[in-house]
């Protein structure tokens, strides 16, 4: 990760790829959320739940649905104890803020490989998760802290293809639906 006037990205990405970043335009919960605290801390989800998200991505929008199976475990937001105040591991009352989270850390698992041969880099899923935040009404300088702690405590390679809880296969994207009306299952 290297710090540049467009942000942080990744090593080699050039300025045209970072400029071409991601940006959810809306998200929403749908069905019936029913969870439960272990004595870990972890939330485990006791029904299927979908996360739906409206997305740009160079200049094209589409919708995806990723569906959070039954069993789905999460630890929450992860932070340093320093943010403990500031920033939640989980909120309950708000549950879009939670499922920023748990989208981030099923698309860090699966290494932004959605299905369908579709593919989000990891920068690409740091501004899912930030757009998701927003989208929960967090302030778009504490989605950017959060963001930004997130890449520093929790992200980069050492978290990239990591399934520490077994959840990867909990969760699958459903299909993409592109606005001009193309389709990816």
């Amino acid at each position: 990760m290297v710090q540049s006037r467009l942000g942080v990205h990744e090593v080699g990405d050039s300025e045209e790829e970072i400029k071409m970043a991601v940006t959810v335009k809306r998200a929403f919960l749908q069905g019936m959320l029913s969870q439960y605290f272990s004595k870990a801390g972890n939330v485990r989800l006791m029904h299927d739940i979908s996360l739906c998200l409206e997305i740009e991505q160079k200049k094209r929008v589409f919708t995806v649905e990723i569906i959070f199976l039954k069993g789905f475990e999460s630890d929450g937001l992860s932070r340093p104890d320093l943010f403990g105040k500031w920033i939640k591991k989980f909120d309950r009352e708000n549950q879009l803020y939670n499922f920023a989270g748990y989208a981030h850390d099923w698309l860090y698992s699966v290494k932004g490989c959605v299905g369908g041969g579709f593919e989000f880099s990891r920068s690409e899923c740091d501004d899912i998760f930030r757009g998701i935040l927003r989208e929960a009404g967090v302030s778009r300088f504490k989605a950017g802290v959060m963001d930004w702690a997130v890449g520093v405590f929790a992200g980069g390679s050492k978290h990239w293809g990591d399934d520490s809880l077994g959840s990867r296969d909990k969760v699958s994207c459903s299909k993409i639906i592109y606005a001009d009306g193309g389709e990816k299952a």
